[in-house]
């Protein structure tokens, strides 16, 4: 192939050369320039010269070969990993991945209190690999700041610093003349090519996040909202795809759940050090990833009083998808966490904390080992009327109605009906 390359160069130019000369006359007598006879062979040894240059870049960027082999080989179809009881190999995989924390069977109140510790300190060493995650840190760095009010509402855009030095765009919202607030972090989820999370959550536009963060401020709450890597303003052009970045993620040593985590952990610092915000009523929510991030933040955060999830969990047993093949969104991977833990039981580690869990009518929670998961651990640690999981009308959406109506009763101790 480059020598296929390097010989169109060179005739090309050999070509052009010749014309030049060939077109080439002695101004004073007007007759052919006897340069023509010379002049082939400078050409030539142009024309040898554009053949190794040819070949070289060709060689080492395999310009051509590339094109050729994007447009002969097929795309890939996705792989699937299926369990089979005649693949040894597979077998003695998912025998390794059996947790070696499993919850208490009937246990008693400091038997689950006891597994609970036990499960968070191995998400934080073995899983998350950051022991030290939630220890004391000093004020979090913020940049391009600016404020605003919109509304009965002030309203805060800026960047804040997470753990790797990544500058995280967020908003605030806090209603106005308030002090001592009851807060709110919330994720968003999946959003669209050229969408932001961070825009559907607080602003007007609809979507299936309902303007949620802006939404719960205007009832009350003091929110906030992070953009997620790989999206809106932490998004292509600019910044990988959120694939890309938990591809890149993996092949670091970490995953993409443990970039989020340490945002969401700079972004509660931050919003607890304000003025205006009471650090001991502070809660987190999020439908579809954002509720499955919030899940999996609020289980290693204690500070978290109250935790609403929405179109997320129902899901029992292994992290099947896990081992799917290029189609699985690596996003939701989390490497090595069936040696530890079953899905249901990060949830469990929310207990006994008021949690809300909530579907869509077309999407219920249909694990009837899901839901008993849960209910035996709220009521193992004594609080079985903290745990509600349901469903309301529509789809894969934020249910925003109800999400105040949970947190107008566990945070402020006010409750309301919407």
């Amino acid at each position: 192939m480059w020598f296929l390359v390097s010989l169109i160069i060179a005739s090309g130019l050999c070509a052009v050369g010749f014309y030049k000369l060939y077109r080439r006359r002695d101004p004073a007598t007007g007759q052919r320039s006897p340069g023509l006879v010379v002049s082939p062979l400078l050409i030539l040894s142009l024309g040898a010269l554009s053949t190794l240059l040819g070949g070289a870049i060709e060689h080492k960027f395999g310009l051509v070969s590339a094109l050729s082999e994007l447009r002969d080989t097929p795309a890939p179809s996705p792989q699937t990993s299926d369990a089979d009881d005649n693949d040894p190999g597979l077998v003695r995989q998912l025998a390794r991945n059996i947790p070696t924390t499993s919850p208490p069977q009937d246990g008693s109140l400091t038997a689950w209190q006891s597994w609970q510790d036990e499960l968070r300190n191995r998400l934080l060493i073995d899983v998350y690999r950051n022991a030290d995650l939630f220890s004391a840190g000093g004020t979090v760095p913020v940049r391009r700041y600016r404020e605003s009010v919109d509304g009965k509402l002030t309203q805060i855009r800026a960047s804040i610093q997470s753990s790797d030095g990544t500058w995280v765009p967020i908003e605030l919202l806090i209603p106005r003349s308030a002090r001592r607030l009851a807060a709110i972090v919330v994720i968003p989820g999946h959003v669209g090519v050229g969408e932001s999370g961070l825009d559907q959550l607080t602003g007007t536009k609809d979507s299936y996040q309902h303007s949620a963060a802006r939404r719960l401020a205007e009832a009350g709450f003091a929110t906030l909202a992070i953009e997620l890597r790989g999206f809106g303003r932490l998004g292509p052009p600019r910044f990988p795809e959120h694939k890309a970045v938990a591809y890149n993620a993996l092949l670091a040593g970490t995953f993409y759940k443990a970039l989020i985590i340490r945002d969401i952990k700079a972004a509660t610092d931050y919003l607890m050090a304000r003025p205006e915000i009471d650090p001991d009523r502070m809660g987190i929510a999020g439908a579809s990833l954002g509720g499955e991030l919030a899940v999996a933040y609020a289980a290693l955060d204690p500070r978290m009083k109250a935790i609403a999830f929405q179109s997320y969990g129902g899901s029992s047993g292994n992290f099947k998808a896990a081992t799917g093949g290029l189609a699985f969104d690596p996003c939701h991977l989390i490497p090595g966490s069936s040696r530890w833990f079953q899905q249901e039981d990060v949830f469990a580690l929310l207990a006994p904390r008021p949690t809300l869990g909530l579907r869509g009518s077309s999407e219920p929670f249909a694990d009837p080992a899901f839901s008993a998961a849960l209910e035996s651990a709220w009521a193992g640690l004594g609080a079985p009327g903290n745990l509600e999981l349901g469903s309301t009308p529509g789809g894969h959406e934020f249910a925003v109605g109800p999400a105040i109506a949970f947190f107008s009763e566990n945070l402020t101790g006010k409750p309301e009906t919407f």
